[in-house]
């Protein structure tokens, strides 16, 4: 292991460390925090994992995944700070699990592209909050980088299928926009580079209706005007109306982008950088410039803006600076770094 290497590996270990330090240490901050946490509270009180509610009555804004994750937490730990923030830590590691993964695969320095996507504010600040976003990025993060990997490599069905089992995810963790940002970022992308048949499987839409399907279901049978409220009600709204009061101007993000990539954005925008050498490279370049650029101008057009819907953004640009600043490997079958 080089100087450099032992450096960034133990500058990893330390931001991982410090995540978890005073996780607890404070109350409930907003009311959408709370609100979150007495859901997951209530889920484990009831030890009933299918339907959200809030004071008894079904809370239906937002899917299972995440409540179930802090009412998990809470059945070990008790109905703390804790354990209603653990879960978008846990989700936030994961996703530096999977970009490492595959910065390690695509010739890119793993442990820089987790210290950065750890260290940008946006990610720090949602990695320790009662929000579904950490949850949501991670299965959007598994699903883009399976659609590269099956466009890009060899096995696309195989990959397909990951990607559309991670999207299912996602959509029982935040709804639809799960589905979307995926495929606004790798259907232009694989029409660009003409492999757009690599996107879709047999086994990708199996795995989509198997887990998707058992809890629509099962809260459809004791809602039955459910798939109205998610798919006009919330998402429709969100997208075309400003009924909740979320909204903002065409530029509402640039500030958001700037400050919760600060300082890594600069770095790739102004600081020396390594280009790319060759085509695969030049492809991966335009690849993450796509999930940077087409996510942020659709949450641009959205009635709707909150400053989390551009996390998923994060991890584009932790890869993109890693890229450009760090040598890393020369591909997947490149000598492992130590």
């Amino acid at each position: 292991m080089t100087h450099e290497r032992a450096i960034l590996t133990a500058a990893l270990l330390l931001v991982v460390a410090m995540l978890f330090v005073h996780l607890g240490g404070y109350p409930l901050l907003d009311a959408d925090e709370g609100r979150n946490a007495e859901v997951a509270r209530e889920m484990a009180a009831t030890n009933d994992y299918v339907m959200p509610r809030l004071d008894g009555l079904p809370y239906l804004d937002k899917p299972i995944i995440f409540f179930a994750a802090s009412a998990a937490f809470m059945e070990f730990l008790g109905p703390t700070e804790t354990a209603a923030r653990l879960p978008a830590l846990m989700f936030t590691l994961m996703t530096a699990a999977a970009l490492a993964w595959f910065a390690r695969r695509n010739g890119i320095e793993w442990r820089a592209t987790a210290i950065i996507f750890l260290t940008t504010p946006l990610t720090l600040a949602f990695s320790r909050t009662v929000i579904f976003d950490s949850a949501l990025t991670f299965f959007i993060t598994v699903a883009i980088l399976a659609f590269y990997e099956a466009v890009e490599h060899a096995k696309p069905r195989q990959w397909s299928t990951v990607a559309w089992a991670a999207i299912a995810f996602g959509v029982i963790t935040k709804g639809p926009v799960a589905l979307a940002v995926p495929l606004l970022v790798a259907i232009p992308y694989a029409i660009w580079r003409k492999r757009g048949r690599a996107l879709v499987s047999i086994g990708g839409l199996v795995a989509f209706v198997a887990i998707v399907t058992p809890w629509v279901w099962a809260i459809s049978r004791a809602v039955p005007d459910f798939l109205h409220y998610v798919f006009i009600t919330e998402t429709a709204g969100r997208l075309t109306s400003g009924e909740l009061k979320r909204t903002g101007p065409s530029w509402y993000f640039v500030p958001f982008l700037i400050g919760g990539a600060f300082p890594w954005i600069a770095a790739a925008m102004f600081g020396e950088r390594r280009a790319a050498s060759g085509e695969r490279e030049r492809w991966l370049d335009r690849f993450l410039l796509f999930w940077i650029g087409v996510p942020f101008v659709f949450f641009s057009l959205s009635q709707s803006k909150r400053p989390q819907y551009i996390l998923p953004l994060m991890p584009a640009i932790a890869l993109f600076v890693a890229r450009r600043w760090f040598e890393g490997r020369r591909g997947p079958r490149a000598a492992a770094i130590a």
